[in-house]
C-alpha cells in the first residue's frame, strides 16, 4: 500500500479542508511542480510557499522521472485522440498546462490540435482531458517505488465509486475536517505527535476500502454504510477508553517527586520500579507506579488504528480557529 499522495491538476495544492484531510491521512503529499517554481518560490501561492518551506508539501519535477515512466506517453497520446473523436462536436472551456510537464509530447499534442500553443512556457488543453492527463500523470510518477504515492484531487472528476471515492466517504464519516483554517504550526506539531501512528489507521482504511470495491456494486452502498458505522462505533469505544487519559500524565509531572532524590525507577513499564534510594513513603511510590502503569495503558490504547482518528479529533480539532 502506498503511505504517500500526489496532488493533482494543479501547482498550487488548495489551502482548504481537502489539503488538511490529506496531511493527516497521508505520510507525505506532494505536488507535482515545473522547475522554474523551484528557483522562483513566488511564482507559487503564499500559501503554497509557506507549505513547502515548512516541508508540509514536496515538490516534484517530472522532467526527473520522464525516462521511467514506461508508454506513458503513447498511452495519454491513444486517450487523448479518442477522446478528441468523442466529443469533438462539444465546447470545453480550457485549462493550462506547463510544458515541462508533457515532456515530447508537447509537439505531437499541437499538431494534432489536441493542445494549442500559449504563451511559453504553457499550452492549453480542454478542461476534462488536462485533469485525464494529470491524473494518468500523477498515477504513473506515484507508482514509482521511491515516490510510492497515490493520486489524489480535490476534483470530482467521476460519479462512479472508486477507491478514492469509497475512502473519501468514509473519512468523512469518521475523521470529519471542520471547516476553518488550522495553523502550519498546529499540523506540524500534530505529525511530529502522532504521525508514527498514520500507519496503522491508513492500512486498516485501504483495506476496508478493498473489500468494498472488490464487492457486486449492488451491495457496495449497503456495505459502506455498515463499515462507517462499525468504525464509529470503535472509535467511540476507544474515545470513552482515552478520555481518563486527555490530562496526560507525563514524566514531567512525574519529575518533583522523582527529583526529591528518594527514588528512581526503570523506564520499562513491563517491570515493577526499583528502588535505589531509602526513605520515599509508600504513598509516593505508589503515585509513581500509577503514574507509570497510566502512560503504559495510554500507549497500548495509541496503538489500535481507530486511535487516530480519536486523537485527530481531541489534539488538532482544537487547533482550529475561524
Amino acid at each position: 500500500m502506498n503511505n504517500n499522495a500526489i496532488y493533482f491538476p494543479y501547482i498550487n495544492v488548495p489551502p482548504t479542508k481537502f489539503l488538511v484531510e490529506t496531511l493527516v491521512y497521508w505520510d507525505k503529499l506532494s505536488s507535482i511542480v515545473p522547475y522554474e517554481f523551484t528557483v522562483e518560490p513566488k511564482k507559487l501561492s503564499r500559501k503554497m510557499q509557506d507549505l513547502t518551506s515548512a516541508g508540509l508539501v514536496e515538490q516534484l519535477l517530472p522532467s526527473e522521472y520522464f525516462s521511467k515512466l514506461d508508454n506513458f506517453e503513447k498511452e495519454f497520446l491513444y486517450i487523448a485522440k479518442r477522446w478528441q473523436e468523442e466529443n469533438k462536436h462539444l465546447t470545453f472551456d480550457y485549462s493550462r498546462v506547463h510544458i515541462e510537464k508533457l515532456g515530447s509530447l508537447y509537439h505531437t499534442l499541437v499538431e494534432l490540435d489536441i493542445a494549442r500553443a500559449k504563451a511559453y512556457p504553457w499550452v492549453e488543453m480542454p478542461i476534462p482531458l488536462a485533469n485525464i492527463f494529470m491524473s494518468i500523470l500523477a498515477t504513473k510518477l506515484g507508482n514509482l517505488d521511491e515516490i510510492n504515492a497515490t493520486a489524489v484531487t480535490d476534483l470530482n472528476t467521476t460519479p462512479e465509486k472508486t477507491i478514492s471515492t469509497i475512502r473519501e466517504d468514509i473519512l468523512n464519516h469518521i475523521l470529519p475536517i471542520p471547516k476553518g483554517k488550522v495553523s502550519i504550526d498546529s499540523l506540524l506539531k500534530f505529525k511530529n505527535d502522532f504521525g508514527h501512528l498514520t500507519q496503522n489507521f491508513r492500512n486498516k482504511i485501504e483495506e476496508e476500502c478493498i473489500d468494498i470495491i472488490s464487492m457486486d456494486e449492488s451491495l457496495r452502498a449497503e456495505k459502506i454504510s455498515m463499515t462507517k458505522k462499525r468504525l464509529q462505533d470503535e472509535i467511540d469505544e476507544i474515545e470513552d477508553a482515552m478520555r481518563p487519559f486527555w490530562k496526560n500524565i507525563s514524566f514531567g509531572s512525574l519529575m518533583p517527586l522523582i527529583g526529591t532524590g528518594l527514588m528512581t525507577y526503570a523506564t520499562d513499564f513491563t517491570t515493577q520500579p526499583v528502588p535505589v534510594t531509602i526513605g520515599t513513603g509508600i504513598s509516593a511510590i505508589s503515585s509513581i507506579y500509577q503514574g507509570l502503569s497510566s502512560i503504559k495503558k495510554q500507549e497500548e490504547i495509541k496503538q489500535k488504528p481507530m486511535a487516530y482518528a480519536t486523537l485527530t479529533k481531541k489534539n488538532l480539532y482544537d487547533a482550529f480557529v475561524d
